[in-house]
């Protein structure tokens, strides 16, 4: 019974479950981020398994290929973006009748985090999305269609040769210091993200008065531009997890899949 009311509570408030047959399936968090998704067991597998909405997946290009690992030293052919995330989410949308999740119609977000040079790895990353394009949000000019799957893109970013491009299959992860730049160009920013340092100005990592604004103060700029906000470097942990929420930071990164999702189910079934 209190797993039911759980369930329709989620419903009577707007949030969306993952309900598969029955609403036993996992919570789907919209706000959960796979941080170096790629270093678990089975990438992407245990994100979905656990509802979360986002996964970061770091891509260096070798030879035509782009394979996934945080270090150039751990590369392995068969790690390729297509392979670990690309394919296993077209199996499963098309298996779901079209979404990530079955019964949403909210969109999968996958992080690309450019690790080699911005330029030659994002001629690549066109060149692959392409030929998943029925799955992807698109971008032309200002206009925007939807998809399962948003594509954002980090690290390296060809910055220059996006911002002229007429059809886009993915968006920018934007710093900071876009957010003072010429707000047209903010519509190519979906997500503004920075680490813990540059928002808070502190090498600490303790939730004072202080930090506190200073995130508040991050979080409603970037909702203000149209955006998504995250940080990172911030504590992984249940305490810093609650605050960042409880502010209003949309994406909340973390390393913990499994302890996250036990936190916010948690909390959602007291």
């Amino acid at each position: 019974m209190k797993h039911f009311l759980f369930c329709l509570a989620f419903f009577l408030s707007g949030k969306i479950l993952d309900v598969g047959e029955t609403c036993a399936a996992p919570v789907f968090l919209p706000f959960a981020h796979s941080h170096n998704d790629y270093e678990h067991r089975r990438p992407l597998a245990e994100a979905l398994e656990n509802g979360f909405g986002s996964v970061e997946a770091d891509v260096w290009l070798v030879d035509g290929q782009l394979l996934v690992a945080h270090d150039h030293a751990d590369l392995k052919p068969d790690r390729t973006l297509e392979s670990l995330y690309l394919d296993p989410l077209k199996e499963r949308i098309s298996k779901n009748g079209g979404t990530v999740y079955r019964g949403t119609n909210v969109s999968f977000h996958l992080l690309i985090d450019v690790k080699s040079e911005a330029e030659p790895a994002y001629k690549r990353v066109k060149e692959i999305l392409v030929q998943y394009s029925p799955l992807l949000k698109q971008w032309e000019e200002t206009a925007e269609k939807g998809g399962p799957v948003t594509v954002i893109l980090s690290g390296n970013r060809a910055i220059s040769e996006i911002v002229q491009e007429n059809h886009r299959f993915l968006g920018i992860d934007g710093r900071l210091k876009e957010l003072d730049g010429d707000k047209r160009d903010l519509l190519f920013y979906p997500w503004i993200s920075d680490s813990w340092k540059n928002v808070t100005g502190e090498n600490s990592t303790a939730w004072t008065p202080a930090v506190r604004q200073k995130i508040r103060t991050f979080a409603e700029r970037v909702k203000k531009a149209g955006a998504s906000s995250r940080i990172w470097g911030a504590p992984d942990n249940a305490d810093s997890w609650q605050e960042l929420r409880q502010i209003g930071v949309d994406w909340i990164s973390t390393d913990k899949i499994v302890e996250l999702n036990r936190h916010f189910t948690t909390m959602a079934e007291r």
